[in-house]
């Protein structure tokens, strides 16, 4: 086949390629117009004045109106309510200590770069099957939700923080190890080619040539995952994982309504404190 041929052949390639991307982008435009209307018919409860009188009786049983005894005004309820936000926040820590420790190995594992030696110069049989292995491992982790983990764990264990940080921790080991992994597949390898070449052994490849290349980065992402877990820590705590998930879901059982809004605030507490924690060291990450 001649140059000339060749070009043709890449040119109907090109061409074919870019009307198949128009054709996905408006089927996706399509079928997300068409997910809409078909949710027109189910909102006719919105002019239904019944609903809007049991929506302001719900309100107002959420803020305390016409309540003898109010929850979030209580001194003693709140510091109960705390005990379970510190539940909840060493549910989160655990949870992404699990996940970081996972990850890490498994992040470098799965990389195809360090897997098949255009990395490191060296490939194995071994540790292409590891490859697979770990890949598929790290796809079971992140593919099965939080919730799900949660409902194995508690029945394995009982309910309580220890199910809801595995069952976190295990699931963000999984992101968290395929956002790593990209980042090693990414970065430049000739200073991990160069300690290779000097006979520089695992363990000095990853203190002098992964850490300081992905740290930074590497950091980043354990952080937005902890943002993620701390958010997630509510659903599992729902299905018994502790904290105040369990509370929340307890108070809604027995109609406690005021104890609902008094969970909600130190949820809302909780969050804030740790997204601007987050950002703090974000910010001192960006020196590294």
């Amino acid at each position: 086949m001649g140059t000339r041929d060749k070009d043709g052949v890449n040119l109907v390639i090109q061409k074919i390629k870019k009307q198949w991307i128009k054709f996905s982008f408006l089927a996706l435009i399509t079928l997300t117009l068409l997910a809409w209307i078909s949710l027109i018919p189910s909102l006719d409860f919105l002019f239904q004045k019944e609903y809007w009188l049991n929506f302001k009786i719900f309100s107002n049983n959420l803020l305390g109106f016409n309540k003898s005894s109010i929850a979030f005004l209580s001194k003693k309820k709140w510091l109960i309510a705390l005990e379970e936000t510190l539940e909840t926040l060493k549910m989160s820590l655990l949870a992404i200590t699990i996940a970081t420790f996972i990850a890490l190995p498994f992040a470098l594992l799965t990389a195809r770069n360090y897997a098949f030696g255009s990395l490191t110069l060296h490939t194995s049989k071994p540790k292409r099957l590891l490859y697979y292995v770990t890949r598929f491992i790290v796809l079971v982790f992140r593919s099965v939700p939080e919730v799900m983990w949660a409902m194995i764990f508690i029945y394995l264990f009982k309910p309580g923080i220890l199910p809801g940080a595995l069952a976190l921790g295990i699931h963000n080991a999984g992101v968290l190890s395929k956002l790593i992994s990209e980042l090693i597949e990414e970065i430049n390898p000739k200073p991990i080619q160069q300690l290779v070449t000097q006979g520089a052994s695992l363990m000095t490849l990853q203190f002098y040539g992964f850490i300081p290349l992905l740290m930074a980065k590497t950091l980043t992402y354990i952080l937005y995952r902890l943002d993620n877990i701390v958010r997630s820590s509510l659903i599992v705590g729902l299905v018994g994982a502790g904290g105040l998930g369990m509370q929340f879901r307890l108070a809604m059982s027995f109609f406690k309504y005021t104890h609902i809004t008094l969970y909600l605030m130190c949820y809302l507490l909780l969050v804030f404190l740790i997204d601007g924690i987050s950002n703090q060291l974000k910010r001192l990450i960006r020196f590294i």
